[in-house]
């Protein structure tokens, strides 16, 4: 049997394993119970939810240096994503997929964690099995799902015979190796965390990086990727910082509770000025609330002198803000007409008119055509 192992993840301090597994099961658990609400009802805020507990889900794996899991779980993710953007509907068949595939994973993680090495056929059969899924033509996906369920449930892969503890211990576990998040990865981390505070009422970070990245390429790239991306998983960090009756205030703010609230610019900027080699995300986010008409925050800067990474940020951000607000409308369609409707009538004025036409291109390729 060919195997792998995944020395970042067994040598860290048991304790962070402890944690990690302990989270781990908890959002198994979410899986769980979010797929059985969908079997008896089918209700659109019970994907976002599955999505939100899968995208926990990957970013726990990618925190403790599981990268060899970090594909497959991504993979998962997006089958979710499809069905949470109605690319096919919720079937039972798949919430039970979904379920064995996560205890494959977690299979997997109990073997590195008892010996030391997992096996590498059946990571390979898990992440063919999702692509199969995620990749079926509409009429066929019932079938697949059901012929690889087949397939599971007459080749169990059989773990330990003994009882499973609660939590997975290490026998000896060697001393931790110095290991290190990329910085991308830290403050992805950090962005994964903010949107488990459930600040927003859906999952951001993704669509807000997929979206940026876009208008910039339609733009001939004139930010630079990574430090776009920085930008973004950071742009919003400082809001775990506002008291949550402004955040949530219905109505207009006081001047006192508009500075309270403008606070979380400087919040995120600082946390990136700080690290080296992040000065140009950093002014991104410092300036991401700017209005083309120099209006805005901080107050001043408008036009060009505006850094062309802010200016985009804030459309897209815009953007999300409408969609979230209007998340129970049934028809995405009219709910993404009235973002759009947002944007482009304050082109000009809050918003960059070159980059509103690049929006616009991307929205019309990702959603409409």
């Amino acid at each position: 049997m060919s195997s792998f192992t995944c020395d970042s993840f067994t040598s860290l301090d048991q304790e962070v394993i402890d944690d990690f597994y302990t989270c781990f099961r908890e959002t198994i658990e979410e899986i769980e119970a979010c797929c059985g609400r969908l079997d008896t009802d089918n209700d659109s805020s019970d994907v976002h939810d599955l999505f939100r507990s899968m995208h926990s889900l990957k970013g726990n794996c990618r925190m403790v240096f599981l990268d060899p899991l970090v594909d497959a779980t991504h993979k998962l993710e997006e089958i979710v994503s499809d069905i949470r953007d109605e690319l096919y509907p919720y079937e039972p068949l798949f919430g039970e997929f979904i379920l064995v595939i996560v205890g494959k994973i977690d299979l997997l993680i109990q073997q590195l964690l008892n010996q030391g090495e997992a096996d590498q056929e059946l990571l390979d059969n898990v992440e063919d099995y999702i692509v199969q899924v995620k990749e079926a033509e509409t009429t066929e996906r019932i079938d697949i799902v059901n012929s690889i369920l087949n397939k599971l449930a007459g080749a169990q892969v059989e773990g330990p015979s003994e009882e499973p503890a609660e939590t997975p211990a290490i026998a000896e576990a060697p001393p931790p190796q110095p290991t290190k998040l990329s910085d991308l990865d830290f403050f992805y981390s950090l962005a994964v965390k903010l949107d488990a505070l459930n600040l927003f009422n859906r999952d951001r970070v993704a669509e807000v990086a997929k979206l940026c990245e876009q208008i910039n390429q339609e733009l001939n790239s004139p930010v630079d990727s990574k430090q776009l991306t920085a930008a973004v998983y950071l742009h919003d960090l400082g809001m775990a910082f506002v008291p949550k009756q402004i955040l949530h205030k219905q109505g207009v703010y006081t001047k006192v509770e508009q500075a309270q609230f403008l606070d979380h610019v400087r919040i995120g900027a600082e946390v990136l000025s700080r690290v080296p080699n992040w000065e140009q995300a950093a002014n991104m986010v410092e300036q991401h609330h700017c209005h083309f008409d120099g209006t805005g925050h901080p107050v001043g800067l408008s036009g060009e002198d505006i850094c062309p990474g802010a200016r985009i940020i804030f459309v897209v951000d815009t953007y999300e803000t409408v969609i979230n607000e209007h998340r129970d409308d049934k028809s995405f369609r009219r709910t993404l007409l009235r973002a759009v409707t947002e944007i482009n009538s304050n082109s000009g004025s809050l918003f960059d008119p070159k980059v509103v036409e690049a929006f616009n291109v991307v929205v019309r390729q990702r959603y409409v055509a």
